[in-house]
């Protein structure tokens, strides 16, 4: 939903401003909707009125989204990196907790959209543990050997991003971080499955037929 489509459908009350009009109430004029200039100043964070995730579990290969809404979003298939909107495969823990996510797919975190999970990466890489680090002694502590192909690994970030692996993270750009953010989402894999969405109202629809039959069969 656009924030036009918010406005249009929960400001039921405020009506376009008419300079004939005897009402003592007065309307301030703000693009296309209208808001009692009593209220026009109040700052509203409409990130938390949109449907957003708030929680997520995981099911073998799938990873269920409850929305605020009560509806949920299944993600079935693809990579990890991708059900888990965890771009740079981030493990769960104090920090990823920090940085927004709402529950966990394995040992790594799941975060409510892609854009969370791509931030929480490039932040990492510019915190206390990381920003000192050379590029290649960041990508042995961000990607250790006793799980990764290092040396491909070290190899491919250089190829991606064209950086020498001996420059330290806090002498990069905002861009050069991002290159190298942005190469770590390439080489952790990013390959989308099946979407699969459930509105509140169908589940419990589901649920009481479910009950229905169940009850159904224990009369038999």
């Amino acid at each position: 939903m656009t924030l036009g489509m918010f406005l249009n459908s929960s400001n039921t009350s405020a009506k376009p401003y008419d300079s004939h009009d005897n009402d003592s109430t007065k309307y301030s004029i703000d693009s296309t909707y209208l808001l009692p200039q009593d209220t026009a100043d109040i700052e509203i964070d409409f990130s938390k009125l949109m449907p957003h995730a708030v929680e997520a579990l995981e099911y073998k290969k799938e990873v269920l989204y409850v929305m605020s809404t009560g509806d949920t979003v299944r993600r079935c298939g693809g990579t990890r990196a991708w059900r888990n909107n965890n771009p740079g495969c981030l493990v769960y823990g104090k920090y990823t907790r920090e940085k927004g996510a709402i529950g966990k797919g394995g040992k790594f975190a799941v975060f409510p959209d892609y854009e969370t999970g791509r931030n929480a990466l490039a932040d990492l890489l510019r915190s206390d543990k990381y920003r000192n680090l050379s590029i290649e002694r960041a990508i042995t502590k961000y990607a250790p050997p006793h799980e990764n192909d290092v040396a491909t690994y070290k190899k491919r970030l250089s190829k991606l991003t064209g950086l020498t692996l001996n420059k330290k993270l806090c002498d990069l750009d905002s861009a050069g971080v991002n290159k190298v953010a942005d190469a770590i989402c390439t080489i952790e894999g990013w390959r989308e499955g099946k979407i699969e969405y459930s509105t509140a109202n169908n589940m419990m629809a589901s649920t009481k037929t479910k009950l229905m039959h169940d009850s159904i069969q224990n009369t038999l």
